[in-house]
């Protein structure tokens, strides 16, 4: 389906979740071969309902895939927009290894950046 391995509900038939609706995802990158500790992280954050829908760059297409540099691929883990959802979330990725936890310096860059975006 369009270079892409979808894990989770099925997104087309599914009207209570779209990628193209209002959604939070985290992003994993690698090169190479998908692990088989990477696939089973997949089918447990679905299984326990952690994320509706993950999907992944379809290996057997890296070498025609004008995107992918060098056999890389992508692994978006989406959630709803909620908070509670999206912490989970990251708190799964986080508890393993997948995104790095900021330090308390970057955590009060970021809202003092996103402070001076907003528009008060």
């Amino acid at each position: 389906m369009g270079g892409w391995c979808y894990y989770g509900i099925n997104a087309a038939q599914s009207p209570a979740f779209k990628e193209t609706d209002n959604v939070g995802k985290f992003m994993t990158f690698g090169q190479g071969d998908l692990s088989n500790e990477m696939q089973e992280l997949i089918l447990k954050a679905i299984k326990h309902d952690i994320t509706p829908l993950i999907k992944h760059t379809d290996l057997d297409t890296l070498d025609f895939n004008p995107r992918s540099k060098k056999g890389s691929w992508v692994i978006p883990w989406y959630s709803t927009d909620g908070e509670k959802a999206l912490k989970g979330l990251a708190e799964f990725l986080s508890d393993q290894g997948l995104v790095a936890k900021p330090s308390l310096r970057e955590i009060i860059i970021f809202h003092l950046n996103m402070t001076n975006k907003l528009d008060w």
